[in-house]
């Protein structure tokens, strides 16, 4: 493997320390959400109760939505319910988040010491460390920490493993960036070839889960509840994240096509189980906050946010009941009913969440706050029905002693008329009699409202605000005495003042008599209001059954078919691990082409640096042969020059000498 140079050092050092600041300073895994909310907010968890098989389909959707509108409020420490539900699961993959980070940091260092060898093992086992975590909040770390160890592969010179990361990571992130200072032009050139690819992508993929409903993220991003599909995937291996309050966090890497995931009960799943099974017997009874107060201990949070949601008789809505509830005593932080369509996401849900969550209901004194209609939760506001029957009992009681004190005054003015008139006296025994059939009718009336006011409110239990509707129901008993006050009202009518003798007739025991009747009527009443007892409870248990029954057919339903999607996801499974072992067979085969061509390459670079180096040393021979035969004919050159001189002046002394001789 090729080294660089001391400027390709300084190089590498610089970029490393300026991209490798994003994935070392990332914010931690668990409840990366909760950053920017108020810390010091009570710790929140959503659960969602569906009191019917049709409802069972919207835990997701409104799990979701109050998770992020609790969020934004800044009151709370929202804990997702994927987390509350497997904390121990939730705490594993902070681990290995936490771990995967770690190996980033080494892998950036091994880069500083131009180590590509160990950054490719460091970036590698980040990049594993991150795809076993909640890849819908680690997603963007994911893509940084493969990207990295492509470039490790690209700044060792290994072209072709640096271009099968590339084409994984372009099939999940098309919008990834890779730096021109860490890749060379032909790899930049394939990265720009693999956009095109994935632009124009037509593969889909499905994925259903059991149980449905579950909220789907596919390569970080939400794709909303199951089934989805997605459209426009390339053919490599996705991230995909399945999330339910209840079960296990559910993670895939997942090729286009159709996938079943059977999400796993969660480890506090059999608290929300038996949690759910209290509240749907009784959605207004005090069990029900019962119920929920010990599910909010389990999962260790100070307030619980319950939704209970129920299909609507009235079109294509659902009914829903939300109350937030503190662990500590069960106070009804706030409560809130309405009926919505929940298809999708409105403004309608999230105005009607926000309202839960943006203030408290004050305690009554020392006494919390309660919103039930009474033990057994029927349902049917007993509480408020027997209240009702009482004040109206009061009421007839108040009538009826009136209508009788008149009555008494027109029989007293009957007797007081001279027979004589008889037009008159006629008139006044008239309406004597029906003012005294008023009266008794009101007073029989009143008996029956009072009798079945106050065994209603005797079986309805605590009431809302524990302390403060007790005393109501002792009111009309209190009444009995003040209808007496209207018996001076006697002296009101005009026709009284022309008869002097009222005074007398007042001891008249006839409209006495009148009082005690009620008594008389008490034991028919008393086995009407058994009998209309009994006739609900045999109702409500009527109803229970037919509940059960259901229950029942959809269990059967559900479980047949849970064994047909176990047979459908087992073949799935079966073809998912031949495509992964022809994977990783096309891997291997193309890390083993790799090698080779590497291979090639160096011996190729080995044979033209030989071949180079004797075409230089011919070239350097054949210069030092001109230079040595250019020397060689400058010598001889020389010696010529020289001889030709000395046989001139041999010439010349022997010429001097001749004239000499001469």
């Amino acid at each position: 493997m090729r080294r660089p140079g001391a400027f390709s050092k300084a190089l590498i050092s610089t970029l490393i320390a300026s991209l490798g600041a994003g994935p070392a300073s990332a914010r931690p895994l668990l409840l990366p959400e909760q950053v920017s909310a108020a810390s010091a907010g009570p710790r929140l968890v959503v659960v969602i109760v569906p009191l019917d098989a049709p409802s069972r389909a919207t835990q997701g959707l409104l799990e979701l939505v109050a998770e992020d509108v609790a969020r934004s409020s800044a009151r709370f420490e929202v804990v997702p319910a994927i987390d509350a539900f497997d904390s121990k699961a939730a705490a594993e993959r902070v681990t290995r988040a936490e771990s995967a980070r770690a190996r980033m940091v080494e892998g950036q260092k091994a880069l500083d010491d131009l180590d590509t060898a160990k950054g490719v093992e460091l970036f590698g086992e980040a990049t594993r460390l991150f795809k076993e975590t909640d890849t819908s909040r680690t997603f963007s770390e994911l893509v940084k920490a493969w990207g990295m160890k492509a470039a490790s592969h690209a700044l060792g010179g290994e072209s072709a493993p640096a271009k099968q990361e590339i084409e994984r990571i372009v099939a999940m992130e098309p919008k990834a960036e890779f730096n021109a200072q860490f890749f060379p032009p032909e790899l930049l050139k394939f990265v720009e070839q693999q956009r095109k690819l994935a632009n124009a992508a037509k593969g889909e993929l499905t994925v259903r889960t059991e149980p449905p409903g579950a909220n789907i993220w596919v390569n970080g991003q939400p794709q909303g509840r199951s089934p989805v599909t997605v459209k426009g995937l390339l053919g490599s291996r996705h991230q995909v994240v399945a999330a339910l309050g209840g079960s296990q966090l559910t993670l895939a890497e997942l090729p286009p096509g159709e996938t079943l995931l059977e999400l796993k009960p969660a480890e506090h799943q059999a608290a929300l189980a038996k949690a759910i099974e209290a509240v749907t017997k009784g959605p207004r009874s005090p069990g029900r906050d019962k119920a929920l107060l010990a599910l909010g201990k389990t999962l260790e949070a100070e307030q619980l946010l319950a939704i209970l949601v129920k299909k609507s008789t009235a079109g294509e809505q659902s009914e829903l009941t939300a109350l937030r509830l503190e662990t500590r005593d069960g106070h009804n932080a706030a409560y809130g009913t309405t009926t919505l369509p929940l298809g999708e996401v409105s403004d309608g849900l999230k105005s009607f969440l926000d309202g839960l969550l943006t203030k408290d209901t004050p305690r009554q004194g020392k006494a919390i706050v309660t919103h039930f209609d009474g033990e057994g939760g029927g349902g049917s506001g007993k509480l408020v029905v027997g209240i009702a029957l009482l004040g109206g009992a009061a009421a007839l009681l108040a009538g009826g002693i009136t209508a009788g004190a008149i009555g008494q005054d027109r029989y007293a003015l009957f007797r007081a008329t001279p027979q004589v008139q008889t037009t008159i006296s006629q008139a006044y025994a008239n309406e004597a009699r029906a003012l005294g059939g008023a009266s008794l009718g009101m007073l029989i009336g009143a008996g029956v409202a009072a009798g079945v006011g106050t065994f209603l409110v005797a079986t309805s239990g605590s009431g809302s605000a524990d302390a403060a509707e007790a005393p109501e129901p002792k009111k009309p008993t209190k009444k009995k005495a003040e209808p007496k006050r209207l018996e001076p009202k006697k002296s009101e009518p005009e026709p009284k003042k022309t008869a002097p003798e009222p005074k007398k007739v007042e001891p008249e025991p006839e409209p006495k008599k009148t009082e005690p009747e009620p008594a008389r009527v008490d034991p028919k009443e008393e086995k009407r209001r058994k009998d209309e007892e009994a006739r609900l409870k045999k109702e409500e248990e009527a109803r229970l059954k037919r509940e059960e029954e259901q229950r029942a057919r959809d269990e059967a339903e559900a479980k047949k078919k849970a064994e047909a999607e176990e047979k459908k996801r087992k073949e799935e499974e079966k073809r998912a691990e031949e495509e992964r072992k022809k994977q990783e067979a096309a891997d291997k085969k193309g890390g083993k082409k790799a090698e080779e061509a590497r291979k090639k390459e160096e011996e190729a670079r080995r044979k033209a640096e030989a071949e180079a180096a004797s075409k230089a040393e011919e070239e350097r021979k054949k210069k030092e042969a001109e230079e040595l035969k250019k020397k060689e004919d400058e010598e001889k050159k020389r010696r010529l020059e020289e001889e030709k001189k000395k046989a001139e002046e041999k010439k010349k002394a022997e010429d001097h000498d001749d004239l000499r001789n001469f």
